[in-house]
């Protein structure tokens, strides 16, 4: 699933896998979760943190 994400800082393009967008999902959804949300790709670690977070939009 890749997702493009409008920030306050301008967009990006992620690429998650079922398991981590299952866990995206949750997170952006749930108003107690943390603010910043991790994962891995190619090796790196990603983050997003939530109150920068504008527009999602869902590419398949």
């Amino acid at each position: 699933m890749k997702l493009e994400i409008t920030t306050k800082y301008g967009c990006q393009i992620h690429s998650l896998n079922d398991y981590q967008f299952k866990q995206f999902k949750e997170w952006i959804e749930n108003p107690n979760s943390r603010n910043i949300f991790t994962y891995l790709k190619d090796g790196y670690a990603w983050s997003l943190a939530k109150p920068s977070v504008e527009i999602i939009k869902y590419i398949r």
